[in-house]
């Protein structure tokens, strides 16, 4: 079995490294910049300028919301869907640069 993690992240390194061949280090770092991660800068999180909602308020609102979302993961990693990934990944690449 290989090790998922640092194999998916030595190739996403390596779509980064071509990515910065073929576009400006901004587009490349919003390419791939977590969705998470958006909105935070270097200077602290993204101004707030309204005081936070009370807990009355932030009960109603998660009991409004229903049951949270359950993701199960049934098997490992491939190779297959490895291969799969990083195609799409070039893919999507390419249509990014094929726009400029």
């Amino acid at each position: 079995m290989i090790d998922c993690e640092a194999e998916l992240r030595r190739r996403l390194q390596a779509l980064y490294a071509i990515a910065l061949d073929i576009m400006s280090g901004e587009e490349a770092r919003a390419l791939f910049c977590s969705v998470t991660k958006r909105g935070h800068g270097k200077r602290g999180p993204a101004g707030s300028y309204h005081p936070p909602p009370s807990k009355e308020a932030e009960r109603k609102r998660r009991a409004r919301g229903g049951p949270p979302l359950l993701i199960e993961i049934v098997g490992q990693l491939t190779e297959a869907d490895i291969e799969r990934m990083d195609r799409q990944l070039i893919d999507r690449l390419n249509r990014i640069s094929d726009k400029k």
